[in-house]
């Protein structure tokens, strides 16, 4: 299930499972607020949201640095200016938009906690349990 990030569903009844599978995550993260139901656009957002969040997790560390801060570029035993990421950025975004949907506030407003309990539910709800508790 690793490269999946659908969210997760054990076999059965689909939409019953899926509202589970969302209570559960929300349970195991940590979070005290009621699931939005199955269907509803509030769900779908949410969804869509730890997916796009896991996405960007998975994909993280992908992009490829420019030589120039390589360990064999020019530049290695010299100070230079950290390379920017475009795959953080994208990530701290994705998580922002997870912090609104499920606190009501941006990222950098919450507590180490609290940010590490969001990533903790969008790994739960896709299936990635081996991202739990590693932010």
């Amino acid at each position: 299930m690793q490269g999946n990030i659908e969210a997760y569903a054990p076999d059965g009844n689909q939409e019953e499972e899926a509202q589970s599978s969302m209570e559960d995550a929300l349970q195991s993260s940590g979070i005290k607020m009621e699931a939005p139901r199955v269907g509803t656009p509030a769900y779908e957002r949410l969804q869509a949201a730890a997916e796009d969040y896991m996405r960007s997790v998975l994909n993280h560390g992908r992009a490829s640095i420019p030589p120039q801060f390589r360990p064999d570029g020019e530049n290695y035993f010299r100070p230079r200016p950290k390379a920017q990421n475009p795959s953080e950025d994208a990530r701290r975004e994705r998580h922002n938009a997870l912090c609104m949907l499920l606190r009501g506030k941006p990222r950098d407003e919450l507590s180490t906690n609290e940010r590490n309990q969001v990533s903790n539910f969008a790994a739960y709800l896709t299936g990635h349990d081996d991202y739990i508790d590693q932010w």
